[in-house]
């Protein structure tokens, strides 16, 4: 697949496009605003999405989703169905707290544990890795990992807000993650890119 990065926000979310080689269908992960800039980014690699994918329902990770829905009317939502409650709920997508207004939004599937996710002759694999949110995931297929807020370049994600648990993350990035080939590249959902390899020998948190 053809991955695009962008870095939206005032968090600097990482958003990633995910364009299957032999056609124009793509997935969207975590468009966490500027959806003009996601729009742009799809219209250049000339790719139609087919999917938007949240690895977790907090707000700077699906602040652009209403606007690309609206571009693309055909595209479908998803997020995992442990998750979907901050969808709707300010207090767990954190919105209220950092925006000032709630973000709401209904989605068109749930995922779970182990589905896969295809577009083109591409796909995801969901790994459910609970700890950040209780419905986070992550995304793998052929060495590549979206890895949203689960596992970052020698860090790990937050466990103090609303469903997160650090035991279970760290347990997440150890029975799940660093299980994967030691090549595998990691897409975070902030900051740099990593490896499996990488990790498992120096993040101070799970390693």
């Amino acid at each position: 697949m053809i991955i695009k990065t962008l870095s939206l926000g005032e968090l600097m979310t990482n958003c990633y496009i995910a364009k299957d080689e032999n056609s124009n269908i793509a997935v969207v992960i975590d468009p966490g605003s500027e959806s003009h800039m996601v729009i742009s980014a799809l219209e250049d690699m000339q790719a139609v999405p087919k999917y938007i994918i949240l690895t977790h329902t907090h707000f700077d990770h699906m602040g652009g989703v209403t606007g690309i829905l609206e571009k693309y009317p055909d595209c479908r939502f998803v997020c995992h169905s442990a998750d979907k409650d901050g969808l709707t709920s300010p207090h767990l997508n954190l919105s209220e707290a950092f925006y000032g207004y709630p973000i709401i939004l209904k989605e068109d599937l749930t995922v779970k544990d182990g589905d896969i996710i295809s577009f083109g002759n591409s796909s995801l694999k969901v790994i459910h890795t609970p700890g950040h949110t209780l419905g986070g995931i992550c995304l793998y297929d052929k060495g590549v990992l979206f890895s949203g807020d689960t596992l970052f370049y020698y860090s790990v994600g937050r466990t103090d807000f609303p469903g997160g648990n650090a035991s279970m993350l760290i347990s997440s990035i150890r029975e799940k993650l660093f299980i994967l080939p030691e090549d595998t590249v990691v897409y975070p959902g902030h900051g740099e890119i990593t490896s499996i390899s990488q990790e498992k020998r120096g993040n101070p948190y799970a390693g």
